[in-house]
């Protein structure tokens, strides 16, 4: 049965939709500027970057073999520090790119799941269960969409609209055509 997980996977999508307006409504000129002591770029990677760290097949802690992102290594700290290497910048395009990427790795990722696997723990001795990361990580999503929503209203800018539940996902050639 896969009645919750489709709801999930429902939620899911439109955070991604809504991560793709909110890098498009970015202005180049505000993407590698500072908000609050950190790049805007970098605001956006650090979530996007989570939803590849987390959705993934196989959980082993350390196991980075199932990301698809091939940024600088120096973007890849734990810690997420907000000190980012002057010369460091992923364009608009490139997170673009890379959000397509993650999103053909949670379509595999949710065409795994069941609804008993949900209630799974990840691995062996191990508190979560599959539900807890996809929940946790539609939160994740959402409130640093919030977050920089706030910045482009503080602006004076158009945010990133809402989606209702079930829009699809688009790769930015299928947007340019529709």
């Amino acid at each position: 049965m896969k009645k919750a997980t489709n709801a999930l996977h429902r939620h899911f999508e439109s955070c991604m939709v809504m991560t793709q307006r909110l890098i498009s409504a970015i202005p180049l000129e505000l993407w590698a500027s500072e908000y609050n002591g950190a790049p805007v770029w970098y605001q956006v990677y650090h979530f996007v970057y989570f939803l590849d760290v987390w959705f993934r097949m196989r959980y082993i802690s350390g196991d980075r073999s199932e990301m698809v992102g091939s940024f600088d290594e120096r973007l890849h700290a734990e810690e997420f520090a907000t000190e980012v290497p002057e010369e460091l910048l992923i364009t608009r395009e490139e997170m673009q790119d890379y959000l397509v990427k993650i999103h053909e790795k949670t379509l595999r990722v949710f065409a795994s799941l069941n609804d008993r696997k949900l209630g799974r723990p990840l691995h062996r001795g191990y508190g979560y269960v599959h539900m807890d990361i996809l929940a946790g990580q539609i939160r994740h999503v959402i409130y640093n969409i919030g977050y920089l929503n706030a910045m482009l209203r503080e602006r004076g800018l158009p945010a990133s609209d809402w989606v209702e539940s079930g829009q699809k996902f688009q790769t930015p050639a299928a947007q340019k055509e529709a």
